[in-house]
């Protein structure tokens, strides 16, 4: 079976409000070769992954959705899916790429840190 193939909620998975850093332009590719700007990327702090970074892809859009102003900003993803695949250049390490349709501002006081309460 490939791990690709591997049934994930991801809507589920990345349910709630996440930590967003910078955002940056990603490019499409295919086979292999370089195409036009895709959209906008940003790294990620995912609550129910336990704060794992991961990256969030919004196509389409080629400009910041969401201004940086140097500290983690609390927002949500709508129409999110995605997948799960190895990294071999991470010696094998299990990764998600995740799509996203929307993302959002969310209200600073629905952010919740797991602070062993």
């Amino acid at each position: 079976m490939k791990l690709s193939s591997l049934p994930i909620d991801m809507e589920k998975v990345l349910q709630g409000v996440m930590l967003v850093g910078d955002g940056k332009m990603y490019n499409d590719y295919a086979e292999g070769v370089k195409q036009d700007t895709g959209g906008y990327a940003y790294d990620c702090l995912a609550p129910m992954l336990n704060y794992e970074k991961l990256t969030v892809k919004i196509p389409g859009k080629l400009e910041p959705i969401i201004s940086y102003t140097g500290k983690p900003i609390p927002v949500t993803f709508e129409g999110v899916a995605g997948k799960a695949y190895q990294n071999f250049r991470k010696g094998g390490e299990i990764e998600l790429s995740v799509m996203a349709e929307k993302i959002s501002v969310a209200d600073k006081s629905s952010v919740k840190l797991n602070r062993g309460e």
